[in-house]
């Protein structure tokens, strides 16, 4: 199977794929690197693309492989998605783990270029997505939480006069970042997806990765700052999962 392991293709050719198997609106992930194509180019531009679906093995007498179409099928139209915007560096991708059924697929993207790859069914998708981050040692610090509005200094005439936490989490936030990201979840696509409501990022420190979550209704929203350990951020990523289900 190709893509047991880590395959790399054009985007170009990815969403060549998705149109032949009748999936006209890929996930969101895949747009930031799109390319109008002039109808003069486009039959050029379609053989190129079938070309490289051939090399790979993921072509079958001329039509796209079953394993690709399948791959297709669980981005485009997954039950359940988790979604990271990375900026490394200056560097930018966005990694997508579509599960569909007991089929969980990866795919980061990142300019013109694609990384697929169908995943084992010993690691959740909230690990997967977690693995797809950059690699960066987690900060060492005690986990704490604050009321939202106690962070913004809502509570009080003098906002200078904050609590320690607030100031704690501020000074964390204002600090120069190597890399920084965004995690979300959601159950559905497109119109119909019901994304979590908590919000889960990141940031890496000097001291190490941190990882910032907001969670809890409109009206009582919580900011909880913690280590960015990569087994904690997991099951902070399969919470916001539950919580959807509730």
């Amino acid at each position: 199977m190709v893509l047991s392991r880590t395959t790399e293709v054009a985007l170009s050719a990815l969403l060549g794929a998705f149109r032949e198997t009748g999936l006209e609106d890929p996930h969101a992930v895949f747009g930031a690197g799109t390319v109008h194509v002039p109808p003069s180019l486009a039959d050029q531009t379609d053989e190129e693309a079938r070309g490289e679906l051939s090399r790979l093995g993921l072509l079958r007498r001329g039509r796209v492989s079953d394993e690709l179409e399948d791959a297709c099928h669980v981005l485009a139209r997954a039950d359940s998605e988790y979604v990271a915007r990375v900026d490394n560096r200056g560097n930018q991708y966005s990694a997508l783990v579509a599960q569909r059924g007991h089929a969980v697929v990866t795919a980061v993207c990142a300019g013109q270029r694609v990384w697929l790859k169908a995943e084992e069914k010993r690691r959740s998708p909230a690990a997967v997505l977690v693995a797809n981050l950059p690699t960066r040692r987690s900060a060492s610090l005690p986990t704490f939480s604050l009321p939202q509005h106690e962070f913004h200094g809502e509570d009080s005439d003098f906002p200078a006069d904050r609590s320690r936490a607030a100031r704690t989490a501020d000074a964390m936030l204002r600090q120069p970042a190597s890399g920084f990201g965004e995690i979300t979840v959601g159950v559905g696509t497109g119109r119909r997806q019901r994304p979590a409501d908590g919000v889960l990022t990141y940031r890496d420190l000097a001291e190490g990765r941190v990882a910032f979550e907001v969670s809890g209704p409109a009206s009582n929203r919580y900011i909880t700052v913690m280590p960015g350990d990569n087994y904690l951020l997991a099951r902070k990523v399969a919470a916001l999962r539950e919580s959807i289900d509730g």
